[in-house]
């Protein structure tokens, strides 16, 4: 016959360990049901598949979004990001990390968070700077929101030449979309 224990704390009767049997889970019902300094809480994600490219040098969104509800105040989230981005001309490509519409961290000269590379120099025909460039991006922060609200992260980001392109998830001269992703990871403190 089942039965419900309601107790509000567990302690040893001896020693420093308190043992499930073999065969025996602990369910926890609930997201954040079980809360250990370290350990994952949650997970959630958000996908981008077409390509997204500026010519200026004010913040764009990349359309990359995705949110999280943390179940505790005082969790972190890890915010990574996998993608691709691309720039002709004599060009940087800046990064910038909005929550909830305000940016927490940038890509700027003096903040150096995302990629800062510079076009390759070259002939015409082919060359690297009428191809333009196109690599990777992978970036990643720890934020600490001390909120139990949902929260929205947005990935922008922009040129430091203006006319030039610069493009997010695929290569400016052709319209080749990638496959972008932002995973946040609540970890519990």
């Amino acid at each position: 016959m089942a039965s419900t224990l309601k107790i509000n704390n567990l302690d040893t009767a001896s020693g420093s360990t308190i043992t499930i049997p073999t065969g025996k889970q602990l369910i926890a019902t609930d997201t954040g049901g079980l809360k250990a300094p370290g350990t994952i809480v949650q997970i959630t994600n958000g996908f981008l598949k077409t390509r997204v490219q500026t010519a200026s040098t004010s913040s764009t969104s990349t359309g990359l979004t995705a949110s999280i509800t943390p179940k505790f105040s005082t969790s972190k989230v890890l915010v990574q990001v996998t993608g691709g981005w691309g720039i002709d001309e004599h060009n940087l490509c800046k990064f910038q990390l909005y929550r909830g519409g305000s940016n927490i961290i940038s890509g700027t000269h003096g903040n150096n968070w995302g990629i800062f590379q510079h076009q390759i120099t070259g002939g015409s025909g082919g060359s690297a700077a009428s191809q333009g460039f196109h690599t990777a991006v992978s970036l990643s922060y720890m934020d600490s929101p001390s909120s139990t609200s949902s929260l929205t992260y947005q990935l922008n980001f922009y040129g430091d030449n203006a006319g030039a392109t610069s493009s997010f998830n695929g290569r400016p001269q052709a319209n080749e979309p990638g496959y972008a992703q932002m995973i946040l990871t609540e970890i519990a403190q």
